[in-house]
């Protein structure tokens, strides 16, 4: 396969056409091969969706939109005119109903809305839409929405921090924006916020999959890195990973917005992508907006200033500005990365069930981590048996070592606390003392508990979970390679060795190892080598190839 990325979308497209696969496909790559016709059946379905407005109009409107904006003249006459009756009959802000529920009030439906508001406006010119209002009234109201999201973002970062699902929401909301936005100003910002999170991603991935600590994530992607809905961008347009395999969608298909976009990443965004060797860190911190700031903001046609003005938004609600910090460590053998959640003492910066609050990765394919199950019986208890955690844990990571505390949690939580430890991923893997150590390829890695594990051998994950019965446990985990350590027995060896103290020591709980000493304490910020972490002072984003300043919009590149 070629390396040039015009080459690999053209690829895609035309993979998209072959008969074989045209079932999978969907309308974008038909347009784009000149099979108008056999694009009929999922332009029509996904008209028809919109006119129940079922769940995620905003996501197909946005790919009807870049349908039009591309090959309208490839459309059938008739199923253009269903494009523009969907889009001035859309309901882009205000609609909630409990039959008919279209959840809007998220970060990256925010984006979605607007977008398709505003270039719907663009489209419509001289229309008057469902609401009664104009579409110049439409254009402009849309136009100061997605300036106040984008300024936001690349000052603060993301609610939904590195989700490697809704990340690639925001990006085809973006690539529509950049492509298709008659306003330069617009393109301009869109232009900026696409290399932005395009690096945010590829700081925290590895071979073109995602293994940051991250806000919102769902079980197939967390357990099978094929799957991260965002893995196209990598495939795409670093040439990481496989090429997307087409699928016919009535949401939103990330690869097909890539494959016809005309933004090409600079040159520095595929050396981070591609990082192999060296020491590579990532500090991030990201503000979320929490309760009415998050989820009231459009319920109406002029958001009050409370909801989207920063000095109204902080004498409103200041307990809804809450802040993570992200530190990621990642080696060309390995990937870690996990999340502080206590930024701001007394709120909840996340929704438990679905954030990882911390992840690894061997060799950018086989995930390790460790979560708090909800009980059986609970609300998504099958679903979420991996992704999130019932109670969201303390954690820290620090070469190569990750420490990770969960509270007892209330009733809805599980009487365990488990690890994804996959067996047969591994070359070799065994138990030393409370360690269970695992090696894949040049890649090490090593889990234990306070508390006495075993590994499950019935049922779905056989061979595939360590189970550390009763709650308020503490985990640990440790990672290595070949280059660093020599074989697998001395990295054994040396996790053998480690010195674990807590949860019930009365100091919190701590991990000695070699020169490291990483603690985290009852209260206050983890402690490394006997120095707390000061967060207050930490960047929005940071590598050994960019730095931005935490509440400003510049990003500066280390050349």
């Amino acid at each position: 396969m070629t390396d040039a990325p015009h080459e690999r979308r053209r690829a895609y497209l035309a993979a998209a056409a072959d008969p074989s696969l045209r079932e999978q496909a969907g309308f974008i790559p038909l347009l784009a091969n000149g099979l108008g016709d056999l694009a009929r059946p999922a332009i029509e379905q996904n008209l028809a969706l919109n006119r129940r407005r079922q769940d995620c109009v905003d996501f197909r409107l946005n790919m009807l939109l870049r349908a039009e904006f591309l090959y309208g003249e490839a459309i059938p006459a008739d199923l253009r005119a269903g494009i523009r009756e969907n889009l001035s009959n859309a309901l882009y802000y205000g609609c909630y109903s409990a039959t008919r529920p279209l959840f809007r009030n998220s970060e990256n439906h925010h984006l979605q809305y607007a977008v398709a508001e505003h270039l719907a406006a663009q489209l419509l010119e001289g229309r008057v839409f469902c609401d009664g209002r104009t579409a110049r009234e439409h254009l402009d109201r849309s136009r100061g929405l997605i300036l106040r999201w984008l300024d936001r973002r690349l000052r603060y970062g993301y609610c939904e921090w590195n989700s490697s699902v809704y990340m690639a929401v925001n990006l085809a909301a973006l690539l529509n924006l950049l492509d298709f936005a008659r306003d330069a100003a617009l393109r301009r910002q869109a232009e900026t916020a696409v290399t932005r999170l395009l690096a945010d991603l590829a700081g925290e991935s590895l071979d073109g999959a995602v293994f940051a600590a991250q806000a919102r994530i769902y079980q197939e992607g967390l357990l099978d890195p094929a799957r991260q809905t965002v893995r196209p961008a990598f495939a795409l347009w670093f040439g990481l990973g496989p090429q997307p395999v087409p699928r016919e969608t009535h949401h939103l298909s990330l690869a097909d917005c890539v494959a016809t976009s005309r933004y090409e990443p600079p040159a520095w965004l595929l050396r981070a992508a591609r990082h192999e060797g060296g020491r590579w860190i990532v500090r991030e911190r990201h503000r979320t907006e929490l309760g009415p700031l998050y989820k009231n903001r459009s319920l109406f046609w002029q958001p009050p200033e409370e909801l989207t003005d920063e000095a109204a938004m902080r004498r409103f609600y200041p307990e809804g500005l809450a802040e993570v910090c992200v530190r990621t460590e990642r080696r060309r053998e390995w990937i870690a990365s996990t999340a502080w959640l206590d930024c701001v003492p007394g709120t909840d910066a996340i929704e438990p069930h679905q954030a990882m609050v911390w992840i690894a990765a061997l060799n950018g394919r086989t995930p390790l981590f460790t979560t708090h199950p909800r009980a059986p019986g609970a609300r998504d208890a099958e679903k979420t048996y991996w992704a999130g955690s019932a109670t969201p844990p303390r954690c820290w990571l620090h070469d190569g070592i990750v420490v990770v505390h969960y509270p007892p949690g209330g009733g809805g939580a599980a009487d365990f606390t488990h690890a994804h430890f996959p067996a047969a991923a591994f070359d070799a893997w065994t138990r030393k003392g409370r360690w269970w150590c695992a090696a894949q390829g040049e890649a090490y890695a090593a889990l234990a508990c306070s508390g006495p594990t075993h590994m499950t051998d019935q049922g779905s994950w056989a061979g595939c979970e360590l189970v550390a019965p009763g709650r308020g446990h503490a985990w640990a985990a440790v990672f290595g390679s070949r280059e660093g350590d020599g074989d697998f027995a001395a990295f054994c060896a040396r996790c053998a060795s480690a010195e674990m103290i807590g949860p019930d020591s009365g100091v919190g709980v701590e991990l000695r190892l070699g020169g490291t000493r990483l603690l985290l304490p009852p209260s206050g910020p983890p402690v490394v080598n006997g120095a707390p972490e000061d967060f207050a002072a930490w960047p929005q984003m940071e590598s050994p190839l960019w730095h931005a300043e935490f509440g400003q919009t510049e990003l500066r590149l280390r050349e």
